[in-house]
């Protein structure tokens, strides 16, 4: 199943602005654990990116550090 912020390709925004392709995490790259990145653009042909979040997996997703804090 896709997160809902794997979904906005094609999506028109307040401003102008219309999301294009999502930019493909490659093997190897870091960060976004709880984002996608997508190139946009803009009604003056302005190009962009855009990141978005899916907050319920990052508040939902385990605490490592404060998990190692509680069991020590």
């Amino acid at each position: 199943m896709h997160r809902p912020a794997e979904q906005l390709t094609g999506l028109k925004l307040d401003g102008g602005w219309t999301v294009g392709d999502l930019i493909p995490r490659l093997p190897g790259h870091s960060g976004g654990n709880f984002s996608t990145s997508y190139f946009v653009s803009g009604a003056d042909k302005t190009n962009a990116f855009l990141k978005a979040m899916d907050y319920q997996d990052a508040l939902n997703s385990p605490d490592p550090a404060r998990t190692s804090l509680i069991n020590t």
